[in-house]
């Protein structure tokens, strides 16, 4: 394809309100073929309208949500086709490098030279800080910026052979950028009384738990987890624990939350360890909105997955504080997620028929124990819960790529369980097992794999064979929720976040069954252009104020936490033992 007739790179400088949106200091940009260049100050008195024409143009930028979240702050329309040159570097070196590069490093892998570090930080620094300004440091703040634009222009040339040849899926990602803006400048609202209640009780309260939650384990010395102790309590509890190859216990943070799935006397000493482990209240970015803002950090995993940073998240936390969640007065929360996501994509793009029908039934796991004949035709969730927790997990885990090592630590080092479910699994399902298989013999041969809107895993030595044979399933729902994101977002739905295979909407309370019928058929129109034709379904639960978000697995957890806030700030109280535990 040949280059556009007219390219812009764009940069914005900013700093930050109170409520983490940009509030634009300038904007630089170039005409990248003529050369024509654009210096337009904007701290003091912005202009209405974006004072350059970008009709029937590309618009070129590195981490183009940014641009978008001044074009939103400042009012202007977003341009029509967006070239993110991040996004683009993301996709070229998937699987190859680290997925964290930021412009310095594209710059530099491409011989261009740009401003020092150290110089960027220091002018970073001055941007942040907030005006006023002089007018040597408005210049030098335009200079700054100018320096990003032009080596920004020149990436995009040494990129073009690359992203001209992937046209489509670029003007895909680069759209993308539209929708993360506009989720980033939501955010999610939060009871903040209860959430400044907790952090000013916090220290007191953390305590309370590891005692309260410790006289069943015993486990703990202080505020320290003892490995010696635990390996006793499981020793004693009878509990098949995945041992590492020196026979200590498996401590790792994926290995409890597995066993606690499996095991319900785990899941309290779980959530407390992930909770004394992650959790700092002080840290979850609140803005004057009272909503939890943070950055979406799109194609930041090797299949494409947004991965925001766990600290700033509070999806990204301990099940129990998704309870300081809530809507505002007169507003609703919806969640609505892809239901089996991962398995509905591996059926419809293998199209195993066995798989595509136990997809469809409603209940894959449990279908899968019938194909197995592991339980009667007319076998339900609860007639056979603890048959269909097996299934589940080996169903869950062999789409991952486990073996039998990893799935016999997830069955609790039930190596023979594990080797006959995985044996059931390629019988019964053998045309997902051919689709699979050819898809990491390929990958193995040097091939590159995609998922349906062109997201790539190329070859490399560094890449694991589970991370190749779960590309697909794992990129496909990346490419769906990015579909899904641009056409919700477009029709004007507030979007407070995304969630891996969900998305957190709110509306008025009024309004709220409306837009979730609006929501999923945009999820389900998104999921059938990736696979072609069918559909994945979707799964609700709406929350009116004065209700607040609730998560299974974390009620117990949040009911004993508060039951320590209450006691606490109570005049004179103090929190005595309680015997109950959080449940699962």
């Amino acid at each position: 394809m040949e280059p556009p007739s007219k390219a812009w790179s764009v940069d914005f400088e900013y700093s930050t309100d109170d409520n983490f949106r940009p509030v634009p200091i300038c904007m630089v940009a170039r005409e990248i073929f003529s050369g024509e260049l654009r210096r337009i100050w904007l701290w003091d008195d912005p202009p209405l309208d974006c004072p350059i024409d970008f009709t029937g143009s590309l618009y070129a930028a590195y981490a183009a949500s940014a641009e978008m979240s001044c074009h939103l702050k400042l009012g202007w329309d977003m341009p029509e086709c967006i070239v993110d040159l991040h996004a683009e570097y993301c996709a070229e070196k998937a699987g190859l490098l680290p997925q964290r590069k930021g412009l310095l490093y594209a710059l530099s892998s491409y011989g261009i030279s740009g401003i020092a570090a150290g110089e960027k930080n220091d002018m970073r620094d001055l941007c942040i800080r907030g005006g006023p300004y002089t007018e040597k440091q408005r210049e030098e703040i335009l200079t700054y910026c100018q320096s990003d634009v032009d080596a920004t222009a020149e990436l995009f040339l040494k990129m073009w052979p690359r992203v001209s040849g992937h046209f489509s899926p670029a003007l895909w990602r680069g759209e993308y950028g539209k929708a993360v803006a506009k989720i980033e400048a939501n955010g999610i609202p939060l009871d903040v009384p209860e959430l400044k209640r907790l952090r000013g009780a916090w220290p007191r309260i953390k305590n309370q738990m590891i005692r309260t939650v410790d006289t069943h384990y015993d486990v703990f010395e202080g505020e320290t987890f003892k490995e010696a102790k635990f390996a006793a309590w499981v020793e004693k509890e009878k509990i098949d624990w995945p041992l590492l190859e020196s026979g200590r216990p498996d401590l790792k943070r994926r290995t409890f939350s597995d066993m606690s799935k499996r095991e319900s006397r785990v899941h309290p000493l779980h959530e407390l360890r992930k909770t004394l482990s992650e959790l700092r209240l002080q840290d979850i970015p609140v803005g004057t909105d009272n909503r939890n803002h943070f950055a979406v950090m799109p194609y930041r995993s090797k299949t494409g997955r947004n991965q925001p940073k766990g600290k700033k998240f509070i999806f990204a936390g301990a099940k129990w504080l998704r309870h300081l969640i809530r809507p505002e007065p007169g507003m609703a929360l919806a969640y609505v997620d892809w239901s089996g996501q991962e398995f509905g994509i591996a059926a419809y793009k293998s199209g195993d028929t066995n798989m595509i029908e136990a997809y469809e039934s409603g209940d894959p796991h449990l279908s899968f124990a019938k194909f197995a004949r592991a339980v009667p035709q007319d076998a339900t969730k609860d007639s056979h819960p603890s048959d269909r927790k097996v299934f589940k997990i080996a169903n869950l885990g062999i789409l991952m790529g486990m073996g039998v090592r990893g799935l016999s630590m997830q069955l609790g080092n039930r190596e023979a369980k594990a080797v006959q479910l995985l044996r059931s699994h390629k019988e019964v399902f053998p045309d997902y097992w051919s689709w699979s298989d050819d898809n990491l013999n390929h990958y193995l041969d040097g091939h590159a794999l995609y998922g349906a809107m062109g997201w790539p895993l190329n070859p490399s030595l560094g890449t694991k064979t589970t991370t190749a044979r779960n590309f697909k399933l794992q990129a496909n729902g990346a490419e769906m929720m990015r579909l899904a994101a641009i056409a919700i977002t477009a029709k004007g739905i507030r979007v407070c976040c995304p969630v891996h295979d969900a998305f957190l909407v709110e509306a008025p309370v009024g309004e709220i069954d409306e837009v979730v019928e609006s929501v999923q058929e945009s999820m389900a129109e998104a999921s059938s252009v990736v696979l072609g034709g069918p559909q994945i379904r979707t799964d609700v639960d709406i929350f009116r104020y004065p209700a607040r978000y609730e998560e299974v697995g974390g009620t117990g957890m949040w009911d004993l936490v508060n039951g320590f806030a209450n006691l606490l700030n109570e005049e004179g109280g103090k929190p005595t033992m309680s015997r109950r535990l959080p449940e699962q």
